[in-house]
């Protein structure tokens, strides 16, 4: 299985990114970052790499997405709420095609309020969505 991998430095800092891209994928995993961080700084080891983009390599049916939302509260806080980004992070997930078959799994990795995100996704009304 051959795989591209792109870099989500390129792209803006919010909205569903994918890093892989499989011929024949069987799983999808998007990582979620947590408050006050980003879809790139969250995952970047200390040598300055995207470690997750590693992942599609080690599982090379995998597409590998970030997720990347206003999460700000310090400063310039964001004023979304919790319904507003679940909301915008399944609609992403529909536009590119996440959970549309279900040949292919879905996997969310989450981080601080990331995680509170995923779980209200999943417990949420928009999750009819996808």
């Amino acid at each position: 299985m051959s795989s591209t991998t792109a870099d989500p430095r390129l792209d803006s800092d919010y909205g569903l990114h994918r890093l892989t891209s499989p011929v024949a994928p069987q799983l999808d995993v998007i990582f979620v970052h947590g408050m006050n961080g980003s879809r790139c700084e969250a995952w970047t080891n200390a040598n300055g790499k995207l470690w997750i983009s590693w992942l599609g390599e080690m599982v090379p049916t995998a597409r590998i997405w970030t997720y990347g939302y206003k999460s700000a509260v310090w400063k310039k806080p964001s004023k979304d709420n919790l319904d507003a980004h679940c909301s915008t992070l399944l609609s992403n997930c529909k536009t590119a095609g996440i959970g549309d078959s279900d040949n292919v799994k879905v996997v969310f990795v989450g981080h601080s309020l990331g995680g509170i995100l995923i779980k209200s996704v999943s417990t949420s009304r928009y999750l009819s969505q996808i």
